[in-house]
């Protein structure tokens, strides 16, 4: 049988293991063997989504995908764009704390 130590172990999961262990009448090391074992039984481990990705799509071949080329944008085009994303969803109520005297002026971009 192999051994384990595990060190920094957090207060709050070893009382979380001490009170699990309670609930089913076990020492918590006898608890923390049932986590451990019941983590590892019979599961495969999950692969990275890239690399499901990368065979769903293997079979249409490599794509050549035409990149547009970046706009720069001034802050009240950016400001429009984002209020026209954000109105798809409905009103935004957002309150902003009102700034102290040693901040900058909130430019208007209106």
């Amino acid at each position: 049988m192999a051994t384990l130590h595990i060190r920094n172990l957090k207060d709050s999961v070893k009382e979380s293991i001490r009170i699990r262990a309670a609930v089913h009448g076990r020492s918590m090391e006898a608890e923390a063997r049932a986590i451990l074992e019941e983590a590892g039984a019979g599961r495969k481990p999950e692969e990275h989504p890239y690399y499901t990705i990368r065979r769903a799509v293997a079979k249409y071949g490599p794509q050549d995908i035409e990149i547009p080329p970046r706009e720069d944008l001034t802050g009240a085009q950016f400001v429009a764009l984002m209020r026209a994303a954000v109105e798809t969803y409905g009103p935004l109520d957002i309150e902003i704390p009102p700034r102290g005297p040693s901040h900058r002026e909130i430019p208007d971009f209106s």
